[in-house]
C-alpha cells in the first residue's frame, strides 16, 4: 500500500460521524502512476481514539499456621468497562470500507471487563 497523499485545509477526521465514518476520503488521494512514488503523508499524521482502561486486584492472605497460608483475590479488567475502538478496518483508499471503525479492541486489556477470582492455599 502507497501512503496517501494529505491535502492541506481539510480535516482528515469526520468528527461527529462516529465510527462508521472516522476518516474523510476526501481528504486523501493516491499518488499518481509514477512508480516508486511516495505520498506525502508523515508517520503519526492520522491518530486513534485511544484506550482508557482501569485495571483492579485485590487480594487477601489469611494465615491459618506458621506454615499454612490462604490465598484469595479477585482481578478485573477494564472495571469501567469502556468501549475501546480499534483501528481502522481499511487504510486503502477505493475501498467502501475505507476510515471505517468496526471492531472493537480486545488486546491489552482493552475489550470487555473480565473478571477472575482466584484461592490459593500454600503449605
Amino acid at each position: 500500500m502507497r501512503d496517501p497523499i494529505e491535502f492541506p485545509g481539510i480535516s482528515p477526521y469526520l468528527r461527529g460521524l462516529g465510527a462508521q465514518n472516522y476518516l474523510n476520503p476526501a481528504a486523501f488521494a493516491e499518488p499518481g502512476n509514477n512508480i516508486g512514488r511516495q505520498g506525502d503523508a508523515t508517520v503519526g499524521s492520522l491518530q486513534g481514539w485511544g484506550t482508557q482502561s482501569v485495571s483492579l486486584s485485590l487480594i487477601k492472605n489469611v494465615k491459618f499456621t506458621e506454615r499454612l497460608n490462604l490465598q484469595a483475590g479477585a482481578q478485573v479488567q477494564n472495571i469501567l468497562n469502556h468501549r475501546n475502538l480499534d483501528v481502522p478496518a481499511s487504510l486503502v483508499l477505493d475501498t467502501g470500507n475505507f476510515g471505517q471503525i468496526t471492531d472493537l479492541q480486545t488486546k491489552d486489556n482493552a475489550g470487555p471487563r473480565a473478571i477472575s477470582l482466584t484461592v490459593r492455599m500454600a503449605f
